[in-house]
């Protein structure tokens, strides 16, 4: 096994140069593996390769330079239809492309410190920092136990990558948790997010101009702080989704939808299962939407949502304060902010000429604020717009579950209003939206 202090430099400020060279050796020497001594590791970016496993002794912390001109720069993206978060990998402490083999393993923590983009050099509206772990088209991940914190940009961003094992990750950052674009064959596992953007995310943007598939993917056992959604896919969504199951997780504290499950750039999605899920003090527990935001070539026609199953959901929307990670976008300083969820009813809506199709939900509770009047509903609908589930105003047609222009199969699903309120607890309209 090979021993990193063997090639850490008295003196140098940063260890990107020996972690590096470690990879290289490990690489030249048919993949053995690395092994980090506890201590404080201050990086930028290290360039994996194929058949790289890297052991971090208990207790390891890996700091990210607030520096960020020193980790690798943006790729030049042409054509982009998505944001420049979901378009470079590159800037990111753990970087890898077209690899195979990767693991990361161990109870350590990376701390991105909360970096930046103070300078404004990125042109990006969100002036976010570096990824912690982003990998391209790499075959064999295991990332196994580790703690990510104060990440400005996404923590783990994964395109078109495939046999993915993530299982024991914490986070404690400022944007999206786990995000997986375009990627098969993959299981997340026992993971605890606190996010101050998407936590758990399945997305399929045309990042590299090609549109890829996300398929054949389990998430189980997770705990899931969101301040946006907790469970999403979209909202990248160029290429279709399939065969995803999420189950036995845990929900609360989050802003948006609990399950969003979205199609706002033409996808096809189909063959989701979604079950045994608890929410706690959760804005709108279910949001299944599709749109025309139409981030894709000219004449993309609108995508679909059909063959989802949604069961055992208990939501308590409960609308009581919490603190959530966040930052200013103006100071870009860390701060914690206080919330109060409003209680926005769930959705099935479709935008589509054509039904959705087979879109069952069964063992559902909503319990929700309630104490709206008729005279209250402020429902709109703008197909154009970034897909939320604030998107439609804070009053609907109904107070717990409304549905417009699907095939719904409702099974045992019940609504309890807190208060009084004179709109239906559950609303079906099969009537398209102009």
């Amino acid at each position: 096994m090979i021993n990193l202090k063997d090639f850490i430099v008295d003196g140098e400020q940063l260890q990107t140069g020996a972690f590096q060279s470690a990879v290289n050796y490990a690489f030249e020497n048919g993949g053995e593996p690395i092994f980090v001594p506890y201590g404080i590791y201050t990086l930028s970016t290290v360039e994996l390769k194929s058949n790289t496993t890297i052991i971090f002794e208990d207790g390891v912390k890996l700091l990210g330079t607030r520096d960020l001109d020193a980790y690798l720069p943006d790729e030049e993206r042409k054509n982009r239809y998505q944001d420049l978060s979901h378009s470079s990998y590159t800037k990111s402490m753990f970087f890898a492309r077209n690899a195979e083999n990767i693991i990361l393993r161990g109870n350590a923590t990376i701390d991105m410190q909360s970096g930046w983009d103070y300078d404004k050099s990125r042109k990006d509206e969100m002036y976010r920092g570096a990824k912690a772990i982003s990998f391209d088209r790499v075959k064999g991940i295991k990332i196994l136990n580790l703690t990510i914190n104060y990440c400005t940009d996404l923590a783990i961003l994964l395109g078109r990558c495939k046999d993915i094992f993530i299982d024991g990750l914490k986070t404690y950052t400022y944007i999206d948790g786990i995000n997986l674009d375009g990627c098969e064959d993959a299981v997340i596992s026992n993971c605890n997010m606190i996010c101050g953007d998407d936590g758990l995310v399945f997305k399929s943007s045309m990042y590299d101009n090609e549109i890829h598939e996300c398929k054949r993917i389990t998430a189980t056992n997770c705990v899931i702080n969101s301040n946006c959604s907790a469970i999403k896919i979209g909202t990248e969504t160029n290429g279709d989704f399939k065969y995803i199951t999420v189950s036995n997780c845990v929900v609360y504290n989050t802003r948006c939808a609990g399950i969003a499950i979205e199609s706002a750039d033409g996808s096809n999605v189909s063959g989701i299962n979604i079950s045994n899920i608890t929410m706690q003090n959760v804005s709108t527990p279910i949001f299944v939407y599709t749109c025309r935001r139409m981030r894709a070539p000219e004449g993309t026609p609108i995508g679909t949502i059909n063959d989802v199953n949604i069961s055992n959901v208990y939501a308590d929307i409960n609308p009581e304060p919490f603190t959530s990670i966040q930052f200013g976008f103006h100071d870009l300083k860390y701060v914690e902010v206080e919330y109060k969820n409003a209680s926005i009813t769930s959705t099935v809506v479709n935008l589509s000429d054509k039904p959705m199709k087979n879109i069952n939900l069964s063992n559902i509770t909503l319990r929700v604020q309630g104490g709206k009047k008729k005279s209250d509903i402020d429902a709109k609908f703008l197909p154009n717009g970034y897909p939320t589930s604030e998107i439609f105003g804070e009053v609907l047609p109904a107070s717990g579950l409304y549905v417009r222009n699907a095939d719904v199969t409702l099974n045992n699903v019940k609504v309890i209003t807190d208060e009084p309120d004179e709109r239906p607890d559950i609303l079906v309209e099969n009537v398209p939206i102009d």
